[in-house]
């Protein structure tokens, strides 16, 4: 049976906190998901295939950090993506995004925190190298940073983060990344904090 591998992060209070503020780290957990189609008895019920659309909901708090940060961000475009070359993201329509386990607002946000993460990347900003689809390690590498980078965010915005299933084809290469490099998570882990502490002080967070 293959298998792959999904993360989940979460904000922990530090039991130790100094002062009167309450202090919070970074929970990373790491698990094992399986493909479904090799578990007897599982139907899927995601509202994609149930043709639930969802409604996205404007959360002012992450929208007001992004406009903060100063990306630039266009709509109702084929795909999420972020373009180094033009220096700006583009998202799809909003009514693309389903309630599937998780609401379409928290799917819609999710995504492009995720296009956020791979923006502080960009040469103006902390200048991570972009690899193209044609170096699978270095592609998969930043694709991780990004998913993590969305995980921290999402976290830091009390909403769940689920993968997507475009998102899911990255999963192959990761597993391949990690076994060449077992460090890799950690590199990538790093990576993904210093790009979300970019962002927060860009927001003045």
């Amino acid at each position: 049976m293959l298998k792959a591998a999904t993360f989940f992060c979460k904000k922990v209070e530090k039991k130790d906190s100094e002062g009167d503020e309450p202090e919070f780290y970074n929970c990373l957990k790491f698990y094992c998901v399986f493909n479904a189609d090799q578990i007897e008895g599982y139907e899927p019920t995601t509202g994609r295939e149930k043709g639930e659309s969802g409604t996205v909901e404007r959360l002012e708090e992450i929208e007001s950090y992004i406009k903060a940060t100063g990306a630039e961000i266009q709509e109702d475009k084929d795909q999420a993506c972020f373009y180094p070359v033009s220096d700006h993201i583009d998202m799809p329509s909003k009514d693309l995004f389903f309630d599937n386990g998780q609401s379409a607002t928290e799917n819609y946000y999710a995504v492009l925190l995720h296009e956020l993460t791979h923006w502080t990347g960009g040469a103006k900003r902390l200048d991570r190298e972009q690899k193209s689809r044609t170096d699978k390690e270095g592609y998969a590498f930043e694709e991780l940073v990004a998913e993590l980078g969305s995980a921290f965010l999402c976290a830091q915005f009390g909403i769940k983060q689920q993968g997507c299933d475009d998102h899911a084809m990255y999963i192959k290469s990761w597993l391949q990344a990690l076994k060449n490099d077992k460090k890799l998570i950690f590199k990538a882990a790093a990576q993904s904090q210093k790009a979300v502490n970019f962002l927060n002080e860009k927001a003045g967070v």
